[in-house]
């Protein structure tokens, strides 16, 4: 294998790596969105008004 088809191997091995760390950083984020939801759901549903808390029980019930 010549030197520039070795440094292609390594740059492609590369670019699937830095996927693979998107894919990560990405799922953990919405994790952590979803963590954060959860904890102030309660003080969120408290500030809308009722129509919206009705449609956002709705949403909620049906993502079960």
């Amino acid at each position: 294998m010549s030197k520039a088809d070795n440094l292609r191997q390594q740059a492609k091995d590369l670019l699937e790596q830095a996927k693979k760390v998107e894919q990560e950083e990405r799922k953990l984020r919405v994790q952590q969105g979803g963590q954060w939801l959860e904890k102030h759901y309660g003080k969120i549903k408290e500030l809308l008004p009722d129509d919206l808390q009705k449609q956002l029980a709705k949403i909620f019930a049906s993502a079960d």
